[in-house]
């Protein structure tokens, strides 16, 4: 991970940064594991105070002082692993499918 920590006012850090190399994934169509680059913009308002819920949905509140920049990571690269990745024979066999409506 490469990027900035910014204090913005008394109670916040403006972290922008980008999480790159390679991740391991499962195939959702066929199961296999498969190697893919990883290359994610990584942008958070990092607080010490409570906010009301739907203030911000990319703010993080660390009530105890403590940015811990290791377990931002690992929850954004949990988040990516969660979402729907096809290895690349899936993603080609979907090119090739004609749909006539």
């Amino acid at each position: 991970m490469v990027g900035t920590l910014l204090r913005e006012g008394a109670h916040e850090v403006i972290l922008a940064s980008t999480i790159d190399g390679r991740i391991t994934l499962a195939c959702d169509r066929c199961g296999e594991e498969f190697s893919q680059e990883l290359h994610l913009p990584l942008n958070l308002i990092l607080t010490d105070q409570p906010r009301k819920i739907g203030e911000d949905l990319d703010t993080i509140e660390f009530l105890d002082g403590v940015i811990d920049i290791a377990a931002l990571m690992e929850g954004e690269i949990a988040s990516y692993r969660s979402a729907y990745h096809y290895c690349p024979s899936c993603e080609a066999e979907d090119s090739d499918v004609d749909i006539e409506y």
